[in-house]
């Protein structure tokens, strides 16, 4: 299986590809997390006055392998069609993300910022069963994005992706389990570890 993302940007340097996760952030090692913990490779085409293509492939797995989970590695939980919001300003790892979650079986909608994900949110607030957003992110901070999340369904559940998650503590998370932090870069099996977490959570008492 693979997908792929185009930037129209200036390209890369063909000397600069061997420090392209340098250059590029944590964005790009997160997609490249992603891609490892699943068996995937990235590759990478740039062209001057063209931009640049990120090819994005997975191992295909046979149906009859799908169904029997490994000794050594346990079956991932899957879920069961619950709508997930992603919030993420980086088109690569939201491409990543959404087709990871797609794939474990999530029903994903998304947006590039904090405006549009919380236009998306308050739309069906009753629909989206969690949201998956970035903690920096240019239009809207990942925290304002939180709070105002909040301000409309006290129960959200929300996934924070950061690559700075000193700043923030259990405190700030809130009690009850319904915020779970993930560092970038980040395996697929955290990021679905982390959804099932706040999934699993109970309610905000009434």
């Amino acid at each position: 299986m693979s997908t792929a993302a185009t930037s129209t940007s200036s390209a890369w340097a063909p000397e600069a590809a061997d420090r392209l996760l340098a250059l590029a952030g944590l964005g790009l090692s997160t997609v490249l997390g992603i891609l490892k913990s699943h068996g995937g490779v990235l590759q990478v085409e740039s062209q001057p006055g063209l931009g640049t293509v990120f090819r994005l492939y997975f191992p295909a797995v046979a149906a009859a392998e799908a169904g029997v989970p490994s000794a050594a590695a346990p079956a991932q939980p899957r879920g069961r069609g619950e709508t997930v919001l992603v919030i993420e300003d980086e088109d690569g790892v939201r491409a990543v993300v959404r087709d990871l979650l797609t794939a474990f079986g999530y029903a994903v909608l998304v947006a590039s910022d904090g405006p549009e994900g919380l236009a998306i949110y308050r739309e069906e607030p009753g629909r989206i069963h969690a949201v998956v957003t970035d903690m920096m992110m240019p239009a809207m901070q990942g925290p304002e994005v939180i709070a105002q999340l909040r301000a409309t369904n006290p129960d959200v559940r929300i996934v924070a992706m950061s690559g700075m998650l000193d700043d923030y503590d259990d405190a700030w998370a809130g009690p009850g389990g319904r915020l779970a932090f993930v560092q970038k870069p980040m395996t697929g099996r955290a990021l679905v570890r982390a959804l099932q977490q706040v999934l699993g959570a109970g309610t905000v008492a009434g």
